[in-house]
């Protein structure tokens, strides 16, 4: 009997440490909306004079928190990315983004950040150098996207004088026919 019990003992412990080595699983929800087949990616010209605060309105459906921040711009450089609480418009985390190859994600590893569900928050990145995804039906996005436990609200951007400009809340969003300025956030659900 006490052989019995040791050997379910360590069959036990066995599996509590296998379970601290199962990695979480981190979402990407724009990353996984371009990888979706029903969208055509267009590489845009660099404008050299324009800057934009480039983004999207999200939600998570479960409480949790942003892990790391990406871009996937024409150009390799250093781009801030933002994230804001959407409704007091105020910025909760502000990270530079090292992108090292033109035209490829780059993630950057942060401090774990909680966001709680069904709230509204803002991700953006300043650039002069943008990405556009397009319906390959031609027709407008239509908001919400759901990926996993990421829910896409809308496309948003604003205008910016220059590389160095403090973050702007981006407001404008007249373009439902496609999303620019690709960058996104790594989700770990509670």
């Amino acid at each position: 009997m006490k052989r019995i019990i040791a050997v379910t003992l360590i069959a036990y412990s066995s599996f509590l440490l296998s379970c601290k080595n199962t990695p979480v699983p981190i979402e990407e929800g724009f990353t996984s909306i371009l990888a979706d087949s029903t969208m055509n990616i267009q590489v845009t010209a660099t404008n050299n004079q324009t800057y934009y605060e480039f983004g999207f309105k999200f939600q998570v459906l479960k409480d949790g928190k942003i892990a790391k921040l990406g871009t996937k711009l024409p150009n390799a450089g250093s781009y801030r990315v933002s994230i804001w609480d959407a409704k007091s418009k105020t910025v909760l985390l502000e990270k530079v983004v090292n992108q090292t190859q033109a035209n490829k994600q780059h993630w950057v590893n942060i401090s774990l950040l909680p966001i709680i569900k069904d709230k509204e928050y803002l991700i953006s990145v300043l650039a002069n150098n943008w990405n556009d995804a397009f319906q390959k039906t031609g027709k407008a996005i239509e908001y919400p996207i759901e990926k996993g436990n990421i829910k896409l609200l809308r496309f948003a951007y604003t205008s910016q004088p220059s590389s160095s400009s403090p973050p702007k809340f981006p407001n404008m969003t007249d373009n439902y026919y496609s999303i620019s300025g690709f960058v996104d956030f790594g989700f770990i659900s509670n």
